[in-house]
């Protein structure tokens, strides 16, 4: 069964080995899309959960590596950033593009950060308004008695980020075929990140007003412990997959 399913894949990638010149420019339909993965912490953390986030986007950078053909590359650069709003229910949209079809032994994309705004956190009532970050996450936490407190982290630190591609079966290959709408999608893993943190931590982070609502805002200046734990695994928490 293994063999024949190994043959049938290679008679499907044929075309694509052997396509012409022409063959190898022809453009194909791509979305690139930021999701969440598993929202919820596990064990002792299923009282945390991530329900939101947002990315932002000062420019993106499209590396990708072809068998066949040269190789196609682009960058985009969004005036005043590119905000991305994304939960547990649905993906945003970071961009549409068109890339040429063949088989790609790699692709990368690389996102730059803008410097965030988080000064306002260090204050003990804050509009939401002014606090923004190149990765923002939200969602609330359930306290030993019962009660249900929001918290936000906001990363506002200027900031690159570097992601490979993984395609079926988990290797690095990607087959991009011509009338096949490409999926690429990056999928951050909250569940990583609230792993690392303890629920006391939270229960015995200090409490700011947003918009009026008690909530722990995780900062550089307000629950900085939480905060660095959190900022080592945002690379770490997130896949690049197409599909």
């Amino acid at each position: 069964m293994l063999l024949r399913k190994s043959i049938l894949l290679c008679l499907a990638l044929l075309p694509l080995f052997s396509c012409s010149k022409d063959d190898l420019t022809r453009p194909v339909a791509a979305v690139l899309l930021v999701e969440m993965g598993p929202s919820q912490g596990s064990g002792a953390n299923e009282s945390l959960e991530v329900t939101g986030g947002r990315l932002f986007i000062n420019e993106l950078g499209f590396d990708g590596y072809r068998e066949g053909g040269e190789n196609y590359f682009f960058t985009r650069s969004f005036t005043g950033g590119h905000g991305v709003v994304f939960s547990k229910e649905a993906p945003g949209q970071i961009l549409q593009f068109e890339m040429p079809q063949g088989v790609y032994s790699r692709i990368d994309l690389s996102l730059e950060l803008p410097l965030g705004n988080d000064a306002a956190a260090a204050h003990e009532e804050l509009d939401r308004a002014d606090l923004r970050g190149g990765v923002e996450l939200w969602g609330e936490y359930v306290t030993s008695h019962g009660v249900a407190v929001p918290f936000l982290f906001i990363y506002a630190g200027e900031d690159a980020y570097r992601f490979t591609a993984r395609g079926d079966g988990g290797s690095q290959q990607v087959v991009v075929q011509e009338g096949q709408r490409q999926t690429a999608r990056l999928t951050f893993q909250p569940q990583r990140w609230m792993d690392l943190i303890n629920p006391r931590m939270l229960q015995s982070g200090k409490l700011s007003l947003v918009n009026g609502e008690p909530t722990v805002v995780i900062s550089r200046h307000q629950n900085e412990a939480i905060y660095n734990l959190l900022v080592s695994r945002i690379e770490q928490s997130a896949l690049f997959l197409f599909d």
